[in-house]
């Protein structure tokens, strides 16, 4: 399927396969309605979904999820590629947003606002608060009329880069594309990062893998240690102390996001969840501040 066109844009959707299964049915299904260039990179052969979506480009390597995203990113031949995790559902307006979005010739990157799915059980609706509670529409929007922004950060479920752009800096990492890293790439080469309402998407299925507190302690630890192999001695001290006060400060943020959330089935469930999903990921953050960045992100499927 060629990729949908504007009069001046063509977009590509690349699927970034995190539980497989149904979830990356149930995603496909809702991409379906668009006429995009849709490319799947799995973690291992699937001859039963690659028989029913025949018209999907499917790839198979079993790397870490940056490499993954990269890969995706080189296959795609859009002006703009989505990437979009499985775990999500975009919405409606997918296109909408995007043309939107990246109307202007300054946005490098953007993304959307996401919702979470009211059906999960209580252990991965906290997970989704913990990674996107910042991005659900009652914390980005405290009034009727939405309107398009400039942002800091995107969340990773689900983000659209100009490919031009994005190609030229993922060159220069070979660890693939981590979101945060490339979007202070992007901001500053003088790009923006936007958040468009149209853009949408819903955190819609369970991922007992990113839900293990081992999980959680070895993305603490990823991030931190990225950021410290960046700092100096001192810098690092710093980033030790603040991430021992992290299980409260994170904790409380994703809680006080959650106030705004009509889906919350079991609330308190829900933050005792939280609270100790984020005390796994402080304790991540203070050993990659003394120990810098793991070897390698095999943790990061």
């Amino acid at each position: 399927m060629s990729s949908f066109t504007t009069t001046h844009l063509r977009f590509s959707i690349v699927v970034i396969e995190l539980v497989g299964g149904e979830a990356l049915a149930t995603c496909l299904s809702a991409l379906q309605k668009f006429d995009v260039e849709i490319i799947v990179v799995l973690k291992d052969a699937c001859p039963q979904l690659q028989a029913r979506f025949d018209h999907v480009r499917f790839e198979i390597q079993n790397e870490p999820v940056p490499l993954r995203r990269k890969s995706g990113v080189a296959l795609a031949s859009g002006d703009v590629v989505a990437l979009i995790e499985d775990t999500t559902l975009p919405g409606d307006n997918l296109l909408n947003g995007l043309v939107s979005a990246f109307g202007d010739d300054n946005t490098l990157a953007a993304s959307g606002p996401v919702l979470i799915g009211n059906h999960l059980p209580s252990r991965y609706q906290a997970l989704a608060c913990t990674e996107y509670g910042r991005y659900h529409p009652s914390v980005l929007f405290n009034h009727s009329h939405q309107q398009s922004r400039k942002v800091e950060r995107l969340p990773g479920n689900f983000i659209c880069y100009r490919r031009e752009a994005l190609a030229s800096i993922l060159n220069e990492h070979s660890e693939g594309l981590v979101e945060g890293v490339i979007n202070q790439r992007l901001l500053s080469k003088g790009g923006s990062l936007v958040m468009e309402p149209m853009l949408a998407n819903t955190y819609n299925a369970e991922d007992p893998w990113s839900g293990r507190l081992a999980t959680r302690f070895h993305h603490g630890w990823i991030y931190a240690g990225g950021q410290a192999e960046q700092k100096n001695l001192f810098a690092c001290a710093v980033q030790l102390f603040k991430s021992l006060l992290l299980p409260a400060v994170l904790s409380f943020r994703a809680i006080r996001c959650m106030s705004g959330m009509n889906g919350i089935r079991h609330p308190l469930k829900v933050r005792l969840w939280i609270c100790l999903l984020e005390t796994f990921w402080s304790a991540g953050e203070a050993v990659g501040s003394v120990s810098g960045a793991p070897k390698n992100m095999e943790h990061w499927r």
